[in-house]
């Protein structure tokens, strides 16, 4: 199945955008135990790596996906999913969504350039 993406930088960044990927990704796994799944969204339309991997962890876990098979083609474009997973597998899904929102769309300056840096501190244990 094919799902499209919200074009990344900004509009990828707000809460509406955030639900509509997600659900369209939690529907499509529906039903699945194992899905194998990628970098959507992350060529022509631009988006960040490691917050569509987030989403489409939200989401499969949210449709009741046993195991993931995440393709990432180039480990410098996920090299902190690994890690990620590690550092943030404890958390429940009410907790992860939380942190995306607070981390993309609560008070103060929001980017996906201090996105990516605050992901990057998290998975390499400079931050927890």
């Amino acid at each position: 199945c094919a799902i499209d993406a919200i074009r990344g930088g900004g509009p990828s960044m707000t809460k509406p955008a955030l639900l509509r990927d997600m659900n369209k990704a939690r529907i499509a796994f529906d039903g699945a135990q194992e899905i194998a799944t990628g970098h959507w969204g992350c060529g022509a339309f631009g988006n960040n790596h490691d917050l569509m991997f987030l989403k489409q962890w939200l989401a499969a876990s949210e449709a009741g996906v046993q195991k993931i098979y995440y393709h990432d083609f180039d480990r410098k474009q996920s090299h902190h999913i690994f890690p990620l997973v590690r550092k943030l597998k404890h958390m429940t899904v009410g907790q992860l969504w939380q942190f995306l929102l607070c981390d993309l769309t609560g008070a103060g300056s929001h980017t996906i350039a201090t996105f990516s840096k605050r992901i990057a501190d998290i998975s390499t244990g400079k931050e927890k």
